[in-house]
């Protein structure tokens, strides 16, 4: 029997789900404006999903559904995944931390003359 191979990819890099939403607009013609119209959506916070500064929430995801026709779970599993990658990434630039060193034991004095442990 071969044995497959597990796919282990992690990219070093995170998209943000505002990019794909940008990269679906310009492919159905539509601009930001008409989907804030669609949405009820403000421009602000359109472009700030756009940037990956905002997150897509569940309410979000819906009326990204209702506007687009594109599954609001589509939106929020982006919205996990550009999450978790950008965790990851901030973790792996943490330098690994400092083992634990025993501190040097100190010997009791009494006076001047050192007492045997």
């Amino acid at each position: 029997m071969d044995k497959q191979a597990i796919n282990q990819f992690r990219p070093d890099y995170a998209v943000a789900p505002g990019e794909v939403l940008a990269l679906e607009l310009e492919v159905r013609g539509m601009t930001q404006h008409e989907l804030g119209l669609r949405t009820g959506l403000t421009p602000k916070h359109l472009i700030s999903i756009a940037k990956g500064l905002a997150a897509i929430t569940p309410e979000t995801a819906v009326k990204f559904e209702r506007a687009l026709g594109m599954p609001a779970q589509y939106w929020l599993n982006l919205e996990m995944l550009f999450q978790e990658t950008r965790a990851r990434l901030q973790d792996e630039r943490k330098p690994p931390p400092i083992a634990c060193r025993q501190a040097p034991t100190k010997q009791p004095v009494l006076g001047r003359r050192r007492l045997p442990l």
